[in-house]
């Protein structure tokens, strides 16, 4: 197995990271990936559970920004959608990736750092999948935490590619390793 599949933490859901131990030292910025992720694939209203895990993380000194980093593939409506959310969120860093520059390639990631003025080493990245979220990330070198637990059925593009089988792979190596 590829290091590179391999997050540096695995945690159910969002709401469960503790970020007292993750925002440590010098990482002091946030990418979050969006749906699957914040969010249910299409939805519109986040749990909250999730609005309050952000508020906590928020008040503390040690975050200094946060960007969300999403893979609409196609200029319109999950572009509006994007910065609809982001809005609710309050994050105004948003980095739609487009289809030629989407995860898990360079481009989102490093117009993240460039929007928040950080580097990979200051640098949480937290998603719900391994081959676009993580991936990506760990190339750069961020801090990853992949999210296990899927909040609504995968778009189109993830079933046809069968990504998720992948990942239970991937789930037994870190079962091996003792990361779950």
């Amino acid at each position: 197995m590829n290091d590179i599949c391999i997050p540096d933490l695995a945690v159910p859901r969002f709401e469960n990271i503790d970020f007292s131990k993750v925002l440590t030292g010098p990482r002091r910025y946030l990418c979050l990936d969006l749906d699957n992720t914040l969010i249910t694939q299409y939805g519109m209203d986040f749990a909250p559970q999730v609005l309050e895990k952000l508020e906590e993380i928020r008040s503390w000194d040690q975050l200094k920004d946060i960007c969300l980093v999403s893979n609409v593939i196609f200029p319109g409506r999950r572009v509006s959608r994007l910065r609809v959310l982001a809005d609710k969120l309050k994050i105004k860093n948003v980095v739609p990736c487009y289809f030629f520059g989407r995860k898990p390639k360079p481009a989102p990631y490093r117009k993240a750092l460039s929007l928040m003025g950080s580097q990979p080493e200051e640098t949480v990245f937290v998603g719900d999948q391994i081959f676009t979220d993580i991936v990506g990330a760990n190339r750069l070198g961020f801090y990853t935490i992949w999210l296990m637990d899927r909040m609504s059925p995968d778009h189109w593009t993830t079933k046809m590619t069968g990504r998720r089988k992948k990942e239970d792979k991937i789930r037994e190596v870190l079962k091996q390793r003792g990361l779950l």
